[in-house]
């Protein structure tokens, strides 16, 4: 691994982006146990309340979740940009974005209006504080690479999204208030690709060459692929204005064809990886690079044929293929690698603040690998990734054994929290030794 450019140095202290990524699997267990208790019919529409539910469990309490914690750990090594008071802001907004997680999907699948008032005012506070600090910090920002830029983009998205989903939540929340609903596209569009891809593509510039030691990646793609993604979807934004045009159809297409470029690319350079040996954390990217490849194939499709994309299940399985396959894939593999090296990063800095002889005894230092044992990840992966197949075969074929793809989802969000948590259990323990 390569740490050049990177300010180690500055980042915070363990326990602020490890709230948010303990967290996560919670959620991720809430919305597989969902999908075993509704069986096939969680997959039969999007328009369904339970359906609603489950997706945002997943894109707030397992996305966004992990997505902030990754923020407060990024912006300072990254980018140079410490958040202030990163103890204060990091608690805040994990409180507040853990409620609204929660009480937003219980409000959509039953009905709640409180739920959804409660869900709603909670998650604005939330991404208001994280919006505030991140922007606080980046304006602070000397650097200017692409990350940097990818970030500052993938921050306004989520602000777009934010701003859209109050819009959308707004008449359902408070009847007969008169505010004005964009189209629900809108929001899920900035939802997906503005926030979690741009982020993830950002983010994928530095880390995927650190983590699985492959070449770095082409200079035109890193300087211009997320800008273009971002003029995209503001063309996409006006299409929906401006119907007839098919400007929403092209920009669209555009957007697919950008994502799909991204995540062949990825699977490019992981096949020229320096070392070969097996790793869960790239078996996770290549699931998600796969995903997204189909993804963006299956929407090509749908525009070319309307009937294909009039399906009922069309948008369910493009929702599948994203939300699953691509985001969660490569969040998982990214908390496989960011955590371990976090906790081995923080016990080597405890050491050379204590000095020689005091603290944590060097003899007794994990490395990277034996923080979570390969052995355990692998299980994990094998196990989500068999949870995965079924869902998606759940989309596809009638009486596919949709429960039993949910129940192993389960499983595997189980085992991704034991690893999580024994790898802070053990920074602990050492670091109080």
């Amino acid at each position: 691994m390569s740490f050049g450019g990177l300010a180690l140095e500055r980042a915070p202290p363990l326990s602020v982006p490890g709230r948010f990524f303990v967290s996560a699997p919670v959620y991720g267990l809430a919305a597989a146990l969902s999908v075993l208790y509704l069986g096939p019919s969680a997959l039969e529409s999007r328009w369904l309340p339970a359906t609603a539910g489950v997706v945002h469990l997943v894109t707030l309490g397992v996305l966004t979740m992990s997505m902030c914690g990754a923020w407060m750990q990024l912006l300072p090594v990254l980018v140079g940009a410490p958040v202030a008071r990163p103890r204060g802001v990091s608690l805040a907004v994990h409180a507040l974005l853990a409620l609204g997680a929660a009480a937003l999907p219980a409000g959509l699948v039953l009905g709640w209006r409180f739920a959804l008032q409660l869900g709603g005012i909670a998650l604005a506070a939330a991404l208001i504080v994280f919006l505030g600090a991140a922007a606080h910090a980046l304006a602070r920002a000397g650097a200017r690479h692409a990350t940097a830029t990818g970030m500052r983009l993938a921050l306004a998205a989520l602000a777009a999204t934010l701003v859209l989903a109050l819009l959308v939540l707004f008449p359902r929340a408070f009847p007969g208030a008169g505010v004005f609903a964009p189209p629900v596209a809108l929001h899920v569009v900035w939802a997906t690709v503005g926030w979690v891809g741009l982020l993830v593509i950002s983010v994928a510039l530095q880390v995927v060459p650190m983590f699985q030691m492959t070449p770095e990646y082409p200079r035109v793609l890193a300087r211009y692929l997320v800008p273009a993604l971002f003029v995209l979807l503001v063309l996409y934004s006006v299409g929906h204005a401006l119907p007839g045009t098919g400007l929403r159809e092209a920009s669209s297409a555009l957007l697919a064809l950008g994502l799909a470029v991204f995540a062949a690319v990825t699977l490019r350079l992981q096949g020229r990886r320096r070392r070969r040996v097996p790793d869960v954390g790239v078996g996770y990217w290549r699931l998600g690079m796969l995903s997204l490849l189909a993804c963006a194939a299956l929407w090509h499709a749908g525009l070319l044929l309307p009937r294909l994309a009039a399906d009922a299940r069309f948008p369910v399985l493009i929702g599948v293929l994203y939300l699953a396959g691509f985001s969660v894939a490569v969040v998982i593999g990214m908390l496989y690698r960011i955590v371990p090296f976090l906790v081995w990063l923080h016990l080597h800095q405890l050491r050379i603040r204590l000095g020689p002889g005091r603290g944590v005894d060097v003899a007794n230092l994990p490395n990277v690998k034996q923080v979570i044992p390969e052995a355990r990840m692998r299980l994990q992966w094998r196990v989500f990734a068999a949870g995965y197949a079924l869902l998606l075969a759940g989309t596809l074929v009638p009486g596919a054994p949709v429960r039993a793809g949910a129940a192993m989802l389960a499983a595997a969000f189980v085992l991704l929290a034991r690893d999580l948590i024994a790898a802070l259990r053990l920074y602990r323990r050492l670091a109080s030794a």
